[in-house]
C-alpha cells in the first residue's frame, strides 16, 4: 500500500508543478513577447524488490514555446516586433541579455532603451543615441535604421542554435551559457510600430488549470483513500493479534 502512496505522491508533486507553470503563463499573457512554457513529464523507474519496479512521475524539465506571438500595431516609431528566431541584445549590469520585446523608448539622454531602462545595443556593442534635431526614425526589416533618411547604424540581432537554452532572466530578458550568431538577414524580419505580444492563448491555460486542478484532486483522494485502507488493515491486524 505504501508504494501506492508513494507512486500517487510523486505524481501529485508534479501536478502541483503545472499548476504553477500554468499560472505563470496566465499571469503573463499580456507580456510583451512571453512565450508560454510547458512541463516535460517521464516515468522513473526503481527497483521495488522481489522483482518487481515502481514507476514515479517526474518533472524533467520545461518547454518553451517559441513560436512568435501575435503582433499589434501601436504606431510608436520606437516599437520595433522581430518575427523568427532573433532577439535584441541589451546592456545590464549583470552583462548582456537577450529579449524580444521590442516596446523600446528613449530615457533621458536621448539613448534607446528597453521599458525598463537597459540600453539597446548596436552591432559594435554600443548604445544607440539620437540628437536633439533628429525628427524621423526609421527601422528596416533587416535591423537597419535611418534618421530622416540617412543611415545611422544597425541595431544587433541575434540567433540561438538552440532557443530552449535560453534561461529567463526576469524583466523578459533571457541569459544564455552559450553565445548567438548575428542573425541573418534572411532569416529574422524587423517591423517598426509593431509590438509583439504573448504567445500564450488565456482561454486554453485557463481549461488546462481546470483539468490539471481535478486531476490533483482525484489524486488526493486516491491518496486519502489508500490511507484509509492502510488504517484499517491495521486496526484489523491488530484485533486478530
Amino acid at each position: 500500500m505504501d508504494n501506492a502512496i508513494y507512486v500517487m505522491l510523486s505524481k501529485q508533486a508534479a501536478q502541483f508543478r503545472q499548476l504553477d507553470t500554468i499560472a505563470n503563463n496566465i499571469a503573463n499573457a499580456e507580456t510583451p513577447s512571453f512565450k508560454k512554457e510547458l512541463m516535460v513529464f517521464t516515468n522513473y523507474t526503481t527497483n521495488a524488490g522481489k522483482g518487481q519496479k515502481l514507476d514515479f512521475a517526474q518533472d524533467i524539465a520545461q518547454w518553451r514555446n517559441t513560436a512568435d506571438g501575435h503582433y499589434s500595431v501601436t504606431g510608436n516609431m520606437f516599437d520595433v516586433a522581430l518575427k523568427g528566431n532573433a532577439y535584441l541584445v541589451v546592456e545590464t549590469p549583470l552583462g548582456k541579455r537577450y529579449t524580444r520585446a521590442g516596446n523600446l523608448q528613449l530615457d533621458g539622454t536621448r539613448t534607446l532603451v528597453t521599458a525598463q531602462g537597459y540600453p539597446v545595443l548596436d552591432t559594435g556593442d554600443q548604445h544607440i543615441t539620437f540628437l536633439e534635431e533628429d525628427k524621423v526614425v526609421e527601422f528596416k526589416e533587416d535591423g537597419y535604421f535611418f534618421v530622416d533618411e540617412e543611415e545611422r547604424g544597425n541595431l544587433q540581432v541575434v540567433s540561438f542554435p538552440d532557443e530552449q537554452l535560453l534561461q529567463q532572466a526576469g524583466e523578459s530578458l533571457y541569459k544564455s551559457d552559450v553565445d548567438p550568431d548575428p542573425a541573418e538577414p534572411a532569416d529574422f524580419k524587423m517591423y517598426q510600430g509593431v509590438v509583439e505580444g504573448s504567445n500564450v492563448d488565456p482561454t486554453r491555460e485557463i481549461t488546462d488549470m481546470i483539468t490539471t486542478s481535478r486531476m490533483v484532486d482525484n489524486t488526493a483522494r486516491f491518496i486519502s483513500s489508500a490511507y484509509d485502507l492502510e488504517n484499517k488493515a491495521i486496526g484489523v491486524l491488530a484485533r486478530m493479534q
